[in-house]
């Protein structure tokens, strides 16, 4: 301290005297030492310059701390950017310099070369010299230091200092800093490119640091013609190395992508996007940039100045590339990058563990961009290897299987998905209790696959039940995985028609996401608590505020998460099903088109789901008196269903479906077709198929009594009515609707007392 006293004394004063004006100039209010540091570095950087004291040694010593040092990383900044980064600060804030700061008066913008002068002698700047070796030649340098994190803090403080208010009182003064530094750079080294011969030490800072600087400017165009530029690219890798100069450039590239996607949303006229759309296809094209860059690094050889870019090292710099732009949800194109790591990995190695877990990742994101036959590949590839390279009885093929599995789920080939996870199961009975939280992730898989498969309700139910048991005892009571668990348990309790249970099951999701996240801070807990709060506002009979809820979900969903398709058909034809309840026909088939036409889009043709789209869809063509349109849905959705499944339920199902509506249509030959086929259909399957043949015998008794085949219809009531007395007892509301129907039928044939039997026994 009384090293700063001294040198702005100029060494005229006694140590004594030096002492008593420095107790005399400490306030009364200084309570600790930290606060007399700050007093008396605050006093050794405003010198009195002609009577007054200067502002402009703080206003430049807050700009460097500020650009160089906010984040407490303490790093050589070269002493020639330091000293033209001086001056543009000066030149930015002359205005007001000029009129009140005394040593601005004195030597005008010059002024600013004695500031790292004026620090290095207070001891705040550490000024060092070194060499650098340059094209054969050696080329001397200075750097600053700041040593202390006490000396950084001074600097920061000095952003509430009262006498630099009216300077920093200007908008956007923290942008304009980091621009100054760029000015800086380019004005010193405008004629040297990037990559040109062994870089200096300013270069070296540059090329780590400049990208960072531009964003802090606002300089968004600027920042992605610098990260494009292969120049630049280059000198990273030969600067920096191959992985380091990679991670540097995808590190850039995401806060340039989280800048440019905010800026666009916003509306800035820093953005160079007119459309949020465009933001992804710019993030895309910096990595194919880098991509040239480090495909052109290996093809060198070991010309370059650090030799040769082995396959490995550039295979590790693709993944690099592919996992930030997972963090985007570009998966597409995360998954090209995969696969090219997998290819350089596979030149050096045709099975391992690394590779293995390559191509786990890279089925992951096919699996996220719904390219499930590519995703379905992957992963096959991975198990094989991962059993070869780990054995059957590790974590690691477990983890594979049950990523299979859901693979296979997700692309409807139920019996496969149940095959890899039952596998799974019995493999994690043998392991130790560490795996519990695997355990409860493949049951709670095992159980999405049989509420997807349909008709395994129960089944699924008790899936949900034990692996919500391991995720509580692994995870505690509240988390969101816990709370998406319950969310589907109250869906099966739902299409179980248990209301109660479902209700209760559903606040159990909604407690659970908030008391894991209380402000939903998350785009993804956001749209599920919405989703959630509609299903129960469903329940409870309120379509319009389900209506609401799910368009608000949408909305996010479109505009924060538009990679989520399959998502975002969900939350459509959620839409559509609300719609129709309160009659909105002509809207609910728009929802229901839109949710076809975005599972069309996304999925193979004859995914499952899409079939079960084109049933929703029928039904609602229906009621608005389209009925070509819901025959032509109708049997698209048969097609699919006997493509992908054969002689089932399911299929069975949809073909009753078609029927009734052909009858509907006075299509009474296909209709009696149709009819015919799902029975013969349902007859040859061994499981219990007796509630899907009523449906059918009902439909085609009242086919035949339509067309006034008396005989024939009374044949299959009677067939009906046997089989619904076998599951349902003597006395149930679907007997009575059968005997209703017979009686009618007699009625019609004037055979009045049979009808009178009939309606009877009816009531």
């Amino acid at each position: 301290w009384m090293s700063l006293k001294r040198a702005t004394s100029g060494g005229k004063k006694g140590s004594e005297e030096i002492l008593n004006e420095i107790n005399d100039s400490i306030p009364s209010s200084v309570g600790s030492h930290v606060d007399l540091m700050f007093t008396l570095m605050n006093c050794a950087t405003s010198p009195l310059v002609r009577g007054t004291r200067t502002k402009m040694i703080k206003l430049c010593y807050l700009a460097f701390v500020s650009v160089f040092f906010e984040s407490g990383r303490r790093e050589a900044v070269p002493l020639e950017i330091a000293t033209e980064f001086f001056l543009n600060i000066v030149e930015s804030h002359k205005d007001a310099l000029s009129e009140e700061d005394s040593l601005y008066q004195a030597n005008g913008r010059q002024g600013s070369k004695l500031i790292p002068e004026i620090l290095g002698s207070l001891g705040i700047f550490n000024i060092t010299q070194h060499t650098t070796q340059s094209e054969g030649t050696k080329v001397k340098e200075s750097s600053i230091f700041i040593d202390h994190e006490l000396i950084r803090e001074f600097g920061l403080q000095l952003r509430n200092d009262p006498d630099l208010t009216n300077i920093l009182d200007v908008d956007n003064v923290w942008r304009s800093w980091n621009s100054a530094y760029v000015q800086a750079y380019f004005t010193q080294k405008s004629k040297f490119l990037w990559d040109e011969g062994r870089p200096g030490r300013t270069r070296r800072h540059a090329l780590e640091k400049m990208p960072t600087h531009m964003l802090k400017a606002g300089m968004l165009e600027e920042v992605e013609s610098l990260l494009t530029d292969e120049s630049f690219i280059r000198g990273r890798f030969w600067s920096m190395g191959w992985t380091e100069g990679t991670r540097s450039s995808t590190k850039d590239t995401e806060a340039y992508g989280k800048r440019l996607i905010k800026a666009t949303f916003a509306g800035s006229p820093d953005s160079p996007c007119l459309h949020p759309e465009e933001c992804p296809e710019r993030i895309i094209d910096i990595c194919k940039k880098l991509e040239k860059g480090l495909m052109e690094e290996v093809a060198r050889g070991a010309s370059g100045p650090n030799g040769r870019c082995t396959a490995l090292e550039a295979a590790r710099c693709m993944h690099e590339i592919s996992v930030s732009l997972a963090r985007f949800s570009l998966w597409v194109e995360g998954g090209r990058f995969c696969d090219i790591c997998v290819k350089l990995m596979g030149s050096n190695s045709k099975s391992s563990e690394l590779l293995a877990g390559l191509l786990y990742n890279s089925s992951v994101m096919y699996s996220e961009a719904n390219d499930l036959d590519r995703a379905e590949n992957r992963i096959a590839a991975c198990v094989n290897m991962t059993k070869v390279t780990s054995g059957e009885e590790s974590i690691a093929y477990v983890r594979a299987l049950c990523k299979m599995g859901d693979t296979l789920s997700l692309n409807s080939d139920y019996p496969a998905a149940d095959s890899c996870f039952h596998k799974c199961i019995d493999l994690l009975k043998a392991m130790p209790a560490r795996y519990h939280l695997d355990y409860g992730i493949v049951l709670y898989k095992l159980g999405r696959n049989f509420e997807r498969r349909g008709g395994y309700l129960n089944q699924s139910l008790h899936c949900y039940e034990e692996a919500l048991d391991f995720e509580k005892n692994e995870l505690g009571p509240n988390n969101f995985f816990i709370a998406s668990i319950y969310a589907h348990m109250g869906d099966v309790y739902v299409d179980q028609e248990d209301v109660q249970q479902a209700k209760h099951t559903f606040m159990e999701a909604l407690e659970c996401l908030i008391e894991t996240d209380v402000n939903l801070s998350t785009v993804q807990s956001k749209v599920e608590f919405l989703s959630i709060e509609g299903r129960l506002n469903s329940i409870h009979d309120e379509p319009r505020k389900a209506i609401q809820k799910y368009h608000n979900a949408l909305a996010m969903l479109e505009k924060k998460a538009p990679e989520k398709k399959r998502k975002i058909a969900y939350m459509y034809a959620l839409l559509g099903a609300e719609t129709v309840k309160i009659r909105g026909f002509g809207i609910a088939e728009k929802f229901f088109g839109e949710s076809v036409k975005i599972l069309k889009q996304v999925l193979n043709p004859f995914h499952l789901d899409v079939a079960e789209a084109f049933v929703n869809l029928s039904g609602v063509n229906s009621l608005c008196d389209h009925e070509t349109d819901a025959t032509r849905c109708l049997k698209e959705a048969c097609d699919i269903q006997k493509t992908r499944l054969g002689d089932c339920v399911e299929s069975a199902i949809t073909l009753t479906i078609l029927a009734s509506q052909l009858k509907n249509t006075k299509d009474y030959d296909n209709a009696e077709a149709a009819y015919k086929e799902a029975i013969q259909m349902l007859k040859g399957l061994e499981t219990d198929t007796d509630l899907a043949r009523i449906d059918a015998y009902l439909g085609l008794a009242d086919l035949y009594a339509s067309r006034g085949s008396f005989a024939e219809a009374l044949t299959y009531y009677d067939h009906c009515m046997g089989m619904q007395r076998k599951n349902f007892g003597d006395c149930h509301e679907d007997i009575a609707h059968t005997m209703f129907c017979m009686a009618i039928l007699f009625q019609s044939q004037d055979k009045f007392d049979e009808a009178e039997v009939m309606l009877s026994k009816c009531l």
